[in-house]
């Protein structure tokens, strides 16, 4: 399955294509150390600014798992990636405030509920810490559901990308190279 990712770099790239297709691919993949404090950007890709699965676009986050299985046996077996994005960096997000989405994306089939026609099939589940900000904000608008951040299942540290802090001018000069990628290129 295709993943586009974006890296944190000094001077901005756009998206790169990665066709994953097993947890190899991804353990193999650059990546740099959980930033502590005073790390300056360079042009060695390895923190990660967004990924695009799906159309699904997240950026931001202090953490990203990507985690490739196959749902199914045999030849019919089917992609399947789970992308896990989570907030806990003691600073800005501490015991109280930590969150997290977990997508699930499956190969596009045809939808029964569309006519028959190929669609993504998606999921995301919803961790947050009981009382905290973004958990009242979901809370107020309706959505149901939310899991416990301390449920959240942690993907393997081979399997993590780590986010950094960028100043306002490199994060916008990051985000002006993110061309849009919408669900349909992956119907192929």
């Amino acid at each position: 399955m295709i993943v586009y990712l974006q890296w944190a770099l000094a001077v901005p790239e756009g998206w790169q294509s990665w066709d994953v297709t097993s947890n190899t691919l991804i353990r193999n993949a650059a990546k740099k150390a959980e930033p502590q404090g005073g790390e300056v950007l360079d042009q060695t890709p390895g923190w990660l600014v967004a990924a695009n699965i799906q159309g699904v676009t997240v950026s931001g986050w202090d953490h990203v798992g990507l985690e490739h299985a196959k749902a199914g046996s045999g030849p019919s077996a089917q992609d399947k990636l789970t992308l896990t994005c989570w907030n806990d960096d003691p600073d800005d997000w501490p015991v109280g405030q930590r969150w997290a989405a977990v997508w699930t994306f499956m190969d596009p089939a045809p939808d029964p509920a569309l006519g028959g026609v190929t669609n993504t099939r998606q999921t995301i589940a919803l961790y947050a810490d009981p009382g905290s900000t973004v958990r009242s904000a979901w809370e107020s608008q309706g959505t149901t559901g939310v899991l416990d951040f301390t449920a959240l299942p942690i993907p393997d540290a081979r399997n993590t990308f780590h986010g950094i802090w960028a100043d306002q001018a490199t994060w916008n000069a990051h985000e002006a190279l993110q061309s849009f990628h919408g669900w349909r290129e992956w119907i192929g």
